[in-house]
């Protein structure tokens, strides 16, 4: 990422943050005056992926979305801002990384995130806060991206299908990991558990190539969708889906791995993967 781009990204998030809709801060919509559903693209989830602020850049001041949706509305919302003001504020690369969430991550949140007004940690709070934009969407597309070098990503909630994502330029889909993972993610909470969720990571958080992927990807979910009048790009390589089906929990912080482990690395029963007390 060059200077220009931190500087373009950086004025969209002061932006975005200070945009209001229906008493929501963190929200931009556009409505076309036809009927069609209602898409959310969620963006910086966590604060130190700043990805999703070139789609909101590219959609409202070069496609100029507002003069040419077809139909339908779609919602550019600034989940975690206190977290992406915390990564814009400082300077070092580590303070950067740390930016990631203010008191929980986004994407680990209470299953009764509505249900218990005592929670008071502050991405719980603006959980609630961005609920009634949420419960909104039909459709919806989180953009992140990744802290360690890994080819782009699709996850893909459990009750998702594929057709909407058959068109990105990404090979690898993870799915049904909101169904075994500690917490839910944000995005498990759009359309009031209904609607058709995808999460992308789009490559590493502060990749030239990760800010246009977001917009590509953004782009293909629009078109087939039919809001955009844009054609689909050329499926040119074959997704392969690994579906997540259980999970290894250390029984305490003490734990630590043995050794770093790649991405996709096969496991094997009786493996030592991680000493700790307990």
């Amino acid at each position: 990422m060059n200077t220009t781009q931190r500087i373009i990204l950086r004025t969209m998030f002061r932006e975005l943050a200070n945009s209001t809709v229906d008493g929501v801060s963190g929200v931009w919509a556009v409505h076309s005056p036809r009927p069609g559903p209602t898409v959310g693209i969620t963006i910086m989830t966590h604060g130190n992926e700043p990805s999703g602020l070139a789609a909101y850049h590219y959609f409202r001041y070069v496609y100029q979305l507002e003069k040419r949706l077809r139909k339908g509305t779609v919602y550019f919302v600034l989940n975690n801002p206190r977290a992406a003001h915390k990564y814009f504020s400082v300077k070092s690369e580590e303070g950067r990384k740390r930016a990631r969430f203010i008191d929980v991550n986004m994407n680990r949140l209470p299953n009764n995130t509505f249900g218990s007004k005592n929670d008071r940690r502050y991405e719980v709070r603006r959980a609630r806060t961005l609920r009634k934009m949420w419960k909104r969407f039909q459709y919806a597309l989180d953009i992140h991206s990744t802290g360690q070098p890994t080819k782009p990503m699709i996850i893909k909630l459990a009750r998702s299908g594929s057709r909407l994502i058959s068109r990105f330029p990404i090979a690898t889909i993870i799915s049904n990991i909101d169904a075994v993972q500690a917490g839910k993610p944000a995005s498990y909470f759009y359309g009031e558990r209904e609607a058709a969720v995808y999460g992308i990571e789009v490559g590493g958080h502060e990749v030239g190539r990760s800010l246009s992927r977001a917009i590509t990807c953004t782009k293909a979910f629009l078109a087939s969708l039919k809001l955009i009048s844009e054609p689909l790009p050329r499926h040119t390589q074959n997704q392969i889906e690994y579906k997540v089906f259980g999970s290894v929990w250390f029984a305490n912080e003490s734990y630590e791995l043995v050794r770093a482990m790649k991405n996709f690395e096969r496991g094997y029963k009786g493996q030592l993967i991680a000493r700790g007390n307990g």
